[in-house]
């Protein structure tokens, strides 16, 4: 779940480590659900998770 997100940029908390996120497509914003898709350096690539992704 994004964190202080602005533009297509924001911040995951991912197996003990804060890391900073970027979306393929669309915008980040404030609880927004995502799949991590891939790695460029120490930045997330990742895609909004589809509803049916998210938990209860």
């Amino acid at each position: 779940m994004v964190s202080g997100g602005d533009g297509d940029r924001g911040q995951v908390f991912l197996d003990g480590a804060r890391w900073t996120v970027r979306l393929r497509d669309g915008r980040v914003h404030e609880g927004l659900r995502v799949r991590v898709v891939d790695r460029d350096g120490l930045e997330l690539v990742a895609e909004a998770a589809e509803p049916e992704e998210e938990a209860p």
